[in-house]
């Protein structure tokens, strides 16, 4: 879904995406900045995961900062806690290992899904 201001100008792209985490399937939607490459924002919608663990996904401020500003060249990986170093990597939580790194994977798998198509669409407007 492209997202506009008032005068018609692009903003970015909210990217609907869903991955299986620990206990199931994790389904969130993030935003997308074309001009900048970068994901602006995420969150989950919908998780079954742990209790008191996985579900900090959702919870943790320190985690969903991750996604202020995260760079998706030259790909999205993850990292342990206190170890980010550079604007692609997102810090897992931890005791929720598999959890974030399911939505490291949701992340990179949207990217490249809607990429190319975000790109081509960037460019008919820049003709």
């Amino acid at each position: 879904f492209a997202g506009y201001d008032d005068s018609g100008k692009l903003l970015g792209f909210a990217i609907p995406a869903e991955e299986p985490g620990f206990q199931d399937i994790i389904g969130g939607i993030l935003g997308y900045d074309p001009i900048q490459k970068i994901i602006i924002g995420f969150e989950v919608l919908d998780s079954k995961e742990t209790p008191g663990l996985g579900d900090k996904i959702m919870k943790d401020a320190a985690f969903q900062n991750n996604f202020k500003a995260l760079a998706v060249d030259p790909q999205i990986v993850a990292v342990k806690k206190g170890e980010k170093r550079s604007p692609n990597e997102v810090e897992a939580i931890t005791g929720a290992t598999i959890s974030s790194k399911a939505v490291v994977r949701l992340l990179q798998k949207a990217i490249e899904e809607w990429r190319p198509a975000i790109d081509a669409y960037e460019k008919t407007l820049n003709q």
